[in-house]
């Protein structure tokens, strides 16, 4: 089943990173908390689909593969190109830098085997290489590092059987960890101190996909104590969104003085996004607009890749002024062609033939040359 109101706010905010990144910061300073939204709705979604491969006795190839094949491509591309870019028209780059630097050959590494944001946990700093036109791809590099932690957890559950109640008491437990680190001070682009939306949405997709979550509304005390909650992180929510206007944006984002924030806008979110699920399951007949900026949804992953590179150029070739609804206008058009391109080229390409690359890797085996130069 589709969830069309889902795909309708995933294209929502997409757009609306997209218009925080064309200047418009100081309209929205609190749009960071998109990102920790998006967070809790892939742990919800992926949950449905590890559900889904255990109930069909799909192992852990199986959801690499599918992952694999949705998120890598697009992600790989794009640093390809820029890598290519880089060695034929370095100086060039090196002109139309705003900072006057350029990323070493060879950067596009430290993404690819998702190494991005671990110089922060071992060296509390930016040691390995970037470029500025990637800036966004710390949140990539989180999401793919948490799949892979993901199906680590899918093979041991198949061998260990864990209940419902332990594997929440897990989740609480990882939160608090993640809380205590950012408290600490470790930088909020390291999976291990941004990790509560990915936790928060996969105890609600577990809750809900299981079936759980309607036998404990079942009870008042639970129900009641469930809309406190909504209340509660609700009023915090907005709290954090009115403070934000008063603030720097790098003043919201620093671990210390704001540890909590990331906690309060996902459990807030799970809240959000299970009351769209909701009216998605009992409304089978959403409005056209939700159709529209559903299919924008599909291809929201192709459009955050891309969206970022395509501002740096158009800064690099003045094509009108950062920060004016004209720069935005163009952006945003540019950004949907070419996920557009990418998405139905590339994406849904690999997807449509993700069981062909599982069956060939299962039948796959070494096998040693028989004749051998002595």
């Amino acid at each position: 089943m589709r969830f069309v109101r889902l795909d309708a706010f995933r294209g929502l905010l997409a757009i609306g990173v997209l218009v925080f990144h064309c200047g418009f910061e100081e309209i929205f300073p609190w749009y960071w908390l998109s990102m920790d939204i998006f967070f809790v709705m892939s742990g919800f979604l992926i949950m449905r689909t590890l559900l889904q491969f255990y109930e069909n006795e799909k192992g852990a190839l199986d959801f690499f593969v599918y992952r694999f094949c949705k998120l890598f491509p697009v992600f790989a591309i794009s640093l390809l190109i820029y890598e290519i870019i880089l060695a034929e028209k370095r100086d060039f780059l090196l002109d139309v830098s705003p900072l006057g630097t350029v990323p070493d050959s060879g950067f596009s590494l430290y993404y690819i085997f998702l190494l991005h944001n671990l110089d922060y946990l071992f060296y509390g700093q930016k040691v390995f290489g970037e470029a500025r036109e990637f800036a966004h791809f710390w949140s990539l590099v989180l999401e793919e590092q948490f799949y892979i932690i993901c199906g680590f957890f899918f093979v041991l559950g198949k061998k260990i059987k864990i209940s419902f109640s332990k594997q929440i008491f897990l989740g609480l437990l990882l939160i608090i960890i993640s809380i205590y680190l950012r408290y600490m001070g470790l930088h909020w682009w390291v999976i291990f101190s941004r990790w509560d939306g990915f936790i928060v949405g996969s105890i609600l997709g577990l809750s809900v996909f299981s079936g759980k979550l309607l036998v404990l509304l079942k009870d008042n005390f639970v129900r009641n104590t469930i809309i406190f909650f909504i209340m509660f992180f609700s009023i915090f929510t907005f709290f954090i969104i009115y403070k934000s206007y008063f603030s720097e944006i790098t003043v919201i984002l620093s671990g210390k003085n704001n540890y909590y924030n990331v906690t309060v806008v996902s459990v807030f979110s799970a809240f959000l996004i299970y009351g769209i699920y909701y009216i998605d399951v009992t409304r089978p007949n959403p409005p056209q607009w939700a159709f529209i900026l559903g299919w924008i949804g599909g291809i929201s992953y192709e459009l955050y890749v891309v969206h970022f590179p395509i501002k740096e150029a158009m800064q690099w070739f003045k094509i009108a002024e950062f920060g004016t609804f004209l720069f935005l206008f163009f952006n945003l058009a540019l950004s949907l062609l070419v996920a557009v391109i990418l998405h139905y080229t590339v994406t849904r390409t690999m997807v449509l033939n993700r069981d062909r690359i599982v069956c060939f890797l299962r039948n796959w085996r070494w096998q040693a040359p028989s004749n051998l130069d002595t």
